[in-house]
C-alpha cells in the first residue's frame, strides 16, 4: 500500500494517557482540586457501579477519601 502511494512508513504512534489529554484539552491538571488547588491522589476504582449507582451513593463514596490534617 505504501509503495503504491509512494509514502514512507511511519513509526508507532506515541501512547496517550488520560492526564495528558485532559491537560491539553482543559488546560488544567486533572489531579488537582478545582476548589483549593491541592493535589488529589488516585486511591481506588469502584467497579460495577452504574452512573445512577454513583449518584445514589455519592455521600458514602465521598467519605472514603483520605483528608490530610
Amino acid at each position: 500500500m505504501y509503495e503504491a502511494l509512494s509514502m514512507e512508513r511511519r513509526g508507532k504512534a506515541q501512547k496517550l494517557y488520560f492526564a495528558q489529554m485532559s491537560k491539553a484539552f482543559l488546560h488544567r491538571d486533572p489531579f488537582s482540586c478545582v476548589l483549593c488547588g491541592a493535589r488529589m491522589v488516585y486511591t481506588a476504582a469502584i467497579a460495577g457501579l452504574t452512573v445512577q449507582g454513583l449518584v445514589n451513593n455519592a455521600q458514602s463514596i465521598a467519605k472514603l477519601r483520605y483528608v490530610r490534617d
